[in-house]
This record gives structure tokens, C-alpha cells and sequence, in this order.
């Protein structure tokens, strides 16, 4: 790898290429910084040390080139001193280092004991009807700091009063303020829009208005929703509604100055064009906050990561590793890598482990099995036969999946994902009906 390597770096004349010069023989000759150029520029061609911004924002490139330089041991620096794009963006990155520093302070508990203590304040007077323990005090904190930031705690832990803290927080700053939150929208299955309704009751103290974007709004109105900026106190998008309304979406969180939440954020893993991975994608750049709550952020590998981390903080790629790295590093748990990886992500992200909640012990009490009765037999062989019948087995298994090794190295050990010993769907009352009754 090359070392203390310096190219400078400088607008083209009409704007549309970024210009290198400087140790161009160290550049020519490193493979690997090669590849990554083709990366961001797939143009790219070395006899001419040139990186196109093609349809891509100035900014976004020069922070891939910026970072791609940087891991190869290289130093870049503005080579026009006059060109503001370039100041700027410069500048914008020294101040993201120093966020993200302090960020990691944050995380690992180095507060400024007077900045946190105006927050609890703030936050044991907006939430009246909830006292958050220290660790969800630290989270909240974390995450009004940041305002865009992964939670990846336990189930259990407390994650929605965690961001209801910091909304709280935020909202109350008021609309002068630069970290104003005026509106709260969340992404989520429809099993989570009951959870976040009954715990803003529980720690704001009443009952919020929420409007539920799903299948069940018809899409007019969803649509007259958004557009009408009078925001309820929450409001709930199910992912399956979430392509549809990207474009409505922009619009109602630039306006509102919105925070995103991404509740079961796992759901947005595909790094292939999955549809709602494209859409939450899509929506990013519009909010004031984006947060990403799951208590499984990597089932299947480190790449399961790349678009969490790419959601709160889009075109930055905090993470800076590219997908097929990430996937090679699940591959092995001695990769020399994943400790790179763990470092560059740690400002990002809090996660409350199961052993942190002092949990009392599990009292493993012996099942007794129990006979069924005669009636109860003839129910359970009804709906048995007919789900048989009509092939609905959705899988049986018997035993958890292998765990990989970025399970046991992402601050504590991911949940396995669930097996499912009999998964039956419940069509219709009339089908399980007539199934009981040819039972009998």
C-alpha cells in the first residue's frame, strides 16, 4: 500500500470531472486503487487521471474518491484554493470527522455532564408518563446528538421510548433551531403501528392522532394526506405502501422536517434492488433524521449492514466497504477487516445487550403434556387435514441455522433467526369452518 502519497484533486473547467495530479506513478501502478476508481467512475481509465461525475451529485463523488484514496494510504488535498466546491467540500468533511468523534464519545458514555443534564430535563418534562433507565438516557441522548443513528438493542429494551426521548427532545427545540424535529414518521410492519400508538400514550401521557398508511387507506387519500402538511402526532407507513408514496413522501418530510424511522429495519437488507430497500433509499435525503431500529441487523452477513448504515446517512457510506467486501468478511471471523469495519461503524450505533437489562433468570419449568379431549382432537384433526391438504406447510425444521461468525463480533450476539416448527396461514373463518365440520 502506498504511503504518504499526496494527489491533488481540482474541478474540471466545466464542472462535470474531478482532475488528480500529483504522485500519478504510485496511482497508475496500485491495483486496487484502480479498481476502486472504476468503482466510482466505471469510465475510468488510467492513461488519463480523470474521474467523471457523470449523473452523480459533485459532493457524492468526491466523498468516495475522497475515501477510496484515503484507505489506500493516500492524502489528497484541494490543488484551487479559489474553487469553492472544493472548500466546501473539505470543510464538510473535517466537520463530519469531529461530529463522528464526539459521536463516539456519546456512545461510549464521555458526555458533557451539563449538555446531557439539560437533556434529561427536557425529556422528564415532554415524556411525563415514562423515566428512562440510564442506558435508553445514553441512547436517546446518542441519537438527539446525531439525529441520524442505528439502535441494533435486544427486544425488550426499549427502543420506541428510546427514539419518543429523543424526539421529544428535538421537537422541543423549537422551529429556530437548525436540529428542529416538526413531524414523526415511521416505517414499519402493520404489527408495530399498535406498539407505537400505545407507547406514545404511555410516555407522553395521552392518546396520540396517528394516520396508518396501508392497504387499507385508499391511495387518494393517502396521497391528499401527505400533501395537506398537517401531520398527526405519528404517522405510520407500511412497507408495502412505501414505493407508491415515495414521491409524496419527499415532500411531506422536507416539509414537516421529519424524522424517519425504519421500525424492523432488517426488512430493507436486499443490496440487489429490492423494492423497499429502493424506496426507503429513495426517501432518505428528504428527512431531518433518519433512524434505524432492529434487533437483527446482520442474519445473514456484514452486507446485510450496507444499507442500514447507507439509509441514515446517505451518500456517505459510513461503513466504506462495498458489498461484496462485507460479504466476503462474513465468510471468516479472523478477518483483519472486521475490526476496521466495527471501528469506522461505532459512531453510528448503540445497541443494549440482554445481559445490560439484569434480566432475573429463566425458571425452566417441565411441560406437562395433557391429553386432548375427544372434541378438541377432532378440531385439531380438522384443521390439520385441511392445511394438508392444501399444502400451506410452509416449512418444518427442527433446528436453528448455522451461526455465522459476525454474530458473536457485532457488540454482542445477534438473535438466531427463528425456526418455524408448524407456520400455518388461517385463509378464511368460512374454509376453517368446513374443515372443522368434516371433522365431525
Amino acid at each position: 500500500m502506498a504511503e504518504n502519497k499526496k494527489i491533488r484533486l481540482a474541478l474540471s473547467d466545466d464542472g462535470k470531472s474531478i482532475v488528480m495530479s500529483g504522485d500519478l506513478v504510485s496511482l497508475r501502478r496500485d491495483a486496487r486503487m484502480w479498481a476502486s476508481l472504476k468503482r466510482i467512475d466505471p469510465g475510468y481509465d488510467s492513461a488519463e487521471p480523470v474521474v467523471r461525475i457523470g449523473d452523480h451529485e459533485t459532493q457524492e463523488v468526491l466523498r468516495g474518491l475522497h475515501a477510496a484514496l484515503a484507505k489506500r494510504g493516500y492524502s489528497d488535498e484541494n490543488d484551487d484554493a479559489a474553487d469553492t466546491v472544493l472548500d466546501d467540500f473539505y470543510r464538510e468533511e473535517e466537520a463530519f470527522s469531529e461530529f463522528s468523534k464526539k459521536a463516539c464519545l456519546i456512545r461510549n458514555n464521555d458526555c458533557d455532564s451539563v449538555d446531557f443534564t439539560s437533556f434529561e430535563s427536557v425529556v422528564a418534562r415532554e415524556l411525563p408518563g415514562r423515566s428512562l433507565y440510564p442506558l435508553q438516557l445514553l441512547s436517546a441522548y446518542h441519537l438527539a446528538f446525531s439525529q441520524n443513528a442505528c439502535n441494533f438493542s435486544v427486544p425488550g429494551a426499549g427502543k420506541t421510548t428510546i427514539v419518543y426521548g429523543a424526539y421529544s427532545y428535538l421537537r422541543a427545540l423549537g422551529k429556530a433551531s437548525d436540529k428542529h424535529i416538526g413531524s414523526l414518521v415511521v416505517v414499519g410492519p402493520l404489527s408495530s403501528f399498535g406498539p407505537w400508538e400505545d407507547e406514545f400514550e404511555s410516555c407522553f401521557g395521552r392518546r396520540p392522532s396517528s394516520v396508518r398508511l396501508d392497504a387499507t387507506m385508499q391511495l387518494d387519500k393517502k396521497k391528499n394526506y401527505l400533501l395537506a402538511k398537517d401531520p398527526a402526532d405519528i404517522t405510520l407507513v407500511s412497507y408495502g405502501s412505501l414505493a407508491q408514496l415515495v414521491d409524496y413522501l419527499k415532500a411531506f418530510l422536507s416539509d414537516n422536517r421529519s424524522m424517519v424511522v425504519l421500525d424492523e429495519a432488517h426488512k430493507i437488507k436486499n443490496t440487489s434492488g429490492g423494492l423497499w430497500a429502493t424506496a426507503a433509499s429513495s426517501i432518505a435525503k428528504s428527512a431531518s433524521s433518519r433512524v434505524v431500529l432492529t434487533g437483527t441487523p446482520a442474519p445473514n452477513g456484514y452486507e446485510d449492514l450496507y444499507n442500514l448504515f447507507g439509509f441514515i446517512w446517505p451518500g456517505r457510506n459510513v461503513a466504506r466497504f462495498q458489498v461484496n467486501q462485507l460479504a466476503e468478511m462474513s465468510k471468516s471471523e479472523d478477518d483483519p477487516r472486521i475490526p476496521r469495519l466495527l471501528e469506522y461503524i461505532e459512531p453510528f450505533y448503540l445497541r443494549i445487550r440482554k445481559s445490560d437489562l439484569h434480566l432475573p433468570p429463566v425458571d425452566d419449568v417441565p411441560l406437562t403434556e395433557i391429553e386432548m379431549s375427544p372434541r378438541q382432537a377432532a378440531i385439531y384433526g380438522g384443521v390439520e387435514r385441511y392445511f394438508l391438504a392444501n399444502r400451506l406447510w410452509v416449512r418444518t425444521s427442527t433446528t436453528s441455522p448455522p451461526r455465522s461468525p459476525r454474530s458473536q463480533r457485532l457488540s454482542g450476539s445477534c438473535r438466531p433467526r427463528a425456526t418455524l416448527r408448524h407456520c400455518w396461514c388461517l385463509t378464511t373463518t368460512r374454509k376453517v369452518t368446513s374443515a372443522f365440520r368434516q371433522s365431525s
